[in-house]
């Protein structure tokens, strides 16, 4: 019988971390830009079908497959980064330091710190948010009355 054992699971986990850290800050806004987005179409998507259909678990369905899409493009999401970047240091391959201020312990690879990270994965689902209220689909769906 083929498995992963949970000691195999836990070092590619490390690794993973360790990768995470070494990443540039390009590569970080980037695939956070994109997860965003995706998130972002993903939520407007479920709202869609919720209100369509009138039944939760439209929404319920449809959401995690912009999550099963972030994980299959290996997109970056805040959450991974708080998961797995404490990893390395617990195995003792990095420091507190450079867990924290999210840098690699080689001073050529400085990348962004936590909010940094945070505020990357928020500006995409915001914009998503204010587009579609601008296109007043969002409104319409909920059937929002102007004040006079």
């Amino acid at each position: 019988m083929d498995y992963i054992t949970p000691a195999e699971v836990a070092a590619t986990m490390v690794e993973t971390g360790r990768r995470k850290l070494a990443l540039p800050i390009y590569d970080l806004f980037i695939r956070g830009a994109l997860a965003g987005a995706i998130l972002g179409v993903a939520t407007s998507l479920a709202f869609t079908g919720v209100v369509s259909t009138g039944q939760p678990l439209v929404g319920a369905l449809i959401f995690p497959v912009g999550l099963i899409i972030i994980v299959l493009l290996a997109l970056e999401l805040v959450t991974g980064s708080f998961a797995l970047l404490p990893l390395p240091w617990l195995d003792g391959d990095a420091s507190a330091t450079a867990v924290v201020t999210r840098r690699d312990d080689r001073p050529a690879a400085a990348t962004p710190t936590v909010t940094a990270i945070s505020a990357r994965d928020r500006t995409a689902p915001m914009a998503t948010i204010v587009l579609i209220w601008g296109t007043g689909s969002l409104g319409s769906a909920f059937k929002f009355q102007s004040v006079p």
